[in-house]
This record gives structure tokens, C-alpha cells and sequence, in this order.
């Protein structure tokens, strides 16, 4: 009996290779049982294929989805990311562009940062698209880079605590010790 059953179990699985020879678009044939197309792929006649730049699929789909302007998308994607302009970068985890502030650049829409200024630069308005927008702090302005040019303002005496000094407030006083010196 036993025999039997695993013979007419064979003869079935026989059959059904002969039967099902090709899956409909947006399935594949794997193991003689046609499975939906994987996210990133399109489907076709049994043949599976990474969806192109620019394309995207959420998976058992016969063809990519072009994607939506201003967003991209590499090889095999199974969705499209925002693209942002020059000056701005992408929000991670969003599909938000922000500009970038001042005292910091981008360059290429595909950054989820800005780029900051050298120090002693910065930016005259957000939004900058180039390094190039980066100019020298005003006299009596300083920068530590990745910051707008800040106004130094004279130490009141000596005795003041320079552990509570911010970055801005180092660079302003040594600036200003520079210029006594000269």
C-alpha cells in the first residue's frame, strides 16, 4: 500500500511538471509551484529580471513601475527615494528635501546631509549649492565651520570660567588675543 500511494505521489508530481510548464505574468516557476515575483523583479514567462534605474517594484508584478519625477531609484529597487536639488539634502527616513542652513553646502540632490563650510567661512543664505559659497568670516566674525560667522564679543576679565566657552566663543577669543598681539 505504501508502495502504492508513494508511486501514484511520483506520477502526480510527473504530471504536473508536464502541466504546469510556464507560470502567468507576475509569478515564477520554482519547485514545480509558481511563486509571486520578488519585490525588485519583474516577471515574465518564467524569466525574472531586476527592475532597471529608474524603475521600482513592490513584488508579484509583470512590470517595474517607472518612478514619479523627482525621485530615483538603483537596479532591482523595490521602491523610489525623493531626489533633491542642489542646496538641499534628503531627511532620512522621510521623503522630505530641507535646505541647508547656513554655513553648509550640498552640492548633489542624492545627500541626507550638508557638507560644512572650512572654518572661518560660511554661507551668506541658506541653501548654498557649492564650496565656492563658502567666504571668509567679516572682521569681528568667526565660524568654526558648519556655522553662520558669529559676532566676537570681548571677554569681560580673565577670571571668567572658560570651561563653560562654547567653540564659538574659543575661536572669538583667540582671535581676538591674535589681533592685541599685532
Amino acid at each position: 500500500f505504501i508502495s502504492i500511494m508513494k508511486l501514484l505521489f511520483l506520477v502526480t508530481q510527473l504530471l504536473l511538471l508536464l502541466i504546469v510548464r510556464s507560470c502567468p505574468d507576475g509569478q515564477i516557476l520554482i519547485a514545480t509551484v509558481c511563486q509571486p515575483c520578488p519585490a525588485g523583479y519583474s516577471c515574465s514567462q518564467d524569466v525574472q529580471t531586476p527592475c532597471p534605474p529608474g524603475t521600482y517594484s513592490g513584488g508579484g508584478l509583470f512590470n517595474c513601475t517607472p518612478y514619479a519625477v523627482a525621485t530615483y531609484s538603483s537596479s532591482g529597487a523595490t521602491a523610489c527615494a525623493a531626489y533633491c536639488s542642489a542646496g538641499t539634502y534628503l531627511l532620512t527616513g522621510t521623503q522630505r528635501c530641507l535646505s541647508c542652513d547656513l554655513g553648509t553646502y550640498s552640492s548633489d540632490g542624492l545627500q541626507t546631509s550638508c557638507t560644512a563650510c572650512p572654518p572661518g567661512k560660511s554661507t551668506a543664505a541658506p541653501g548654498a549649492t557649492a564650496m565656492a559659497q563658502c567666504n571668509p568670516c567679516p572682521s569681528g566674525r568667526a565660524s568654526v565651520g558648519g556655522t553662520p560667522c558669529m559676532l566676537c564679543v570681548a571677554a569681560v576679565s580673565y577670571t571668567h570660567l572658560r570651561a563653560h566657552e562654547t567653540r564659538e566663543d574659543l575661536v572669538c577669543r583667540l582671535l581676538l588675543e591674535k589681533k592685541k598681539q599685532h
